[in-house]
């Protein structure tokens, strides 16, 4: 039985290793994370708040230093490269509230397939990125650019070569 129990194991092992990578990456989960197949988390902090769902796609690049915060729904789509030095948050303070501290505003985001987010960009609660879209370096999203916005690059209307 414990041969049976330890090839179960060693394969959980391969499978997490090759398949499912979180490499150096502090992850504090009380909800669900779903990382699809050959998608990589590198040196980042993901929190996951309780009930929450994490849920990054396959063959999504995430780089060092990125820090995601979940409270209700974070969704990356398949394909997507995420930079070193991203932030990912659904959530903030309600400072209208009495008790600010403990009440958070809490918004989906959504990172459509296909998109690059350049190193330092912060995505704020209720953003949804179009898909194959390109969100420049250091940019802050608190609200919704359409496709062909002055802020989000569509590659659709350029090819990556004229960049």
């Amino acid at each position: 039985m414990s041969g049976a129990i330890g090839s179960r194991l060693k394969g959980l092992y391969y499978k997490l290793r090759y398949f499912y990578r979180l490499r150096d990456c502090k992850l504090y989960c009380e909800g669900t994370l779903r990382l699809g197949k050959g998608s990589l988390v590198s040196g980042g902090v993901v929190v996951i708040g309780p009930g929450a769902v994490l849920d990054i796609g396959d063959q999504v690049y995430i780089g060092h230093f990125c820090n995601i915060r979940v409270q209700e729904r974070v969704t990356i789509g398949d394909g997507c490269k995420i930079a070193q030095f991203v932030s990912i948050v659904d959530h903030d303070y309600d400072f209208r509230s009495s008790d600010w501290a403990h009440q958070f505003r809490v918004n989906e985001v959504v990172v459509g397939t296909q998109t690059m987010i350049g190193t330092g960009a912060i995505l704020l609660r209720g953003v949804t990125i179009a898909p194959n879209s390109i969100v420049p370096a250091n940019l802050v999203l608190r609200r919704n650019d359409r496709d062909g916005g002055h802020q989000v690059i569509s590659r659709r209307k350029y090819s990556l070569g004229k960049l």
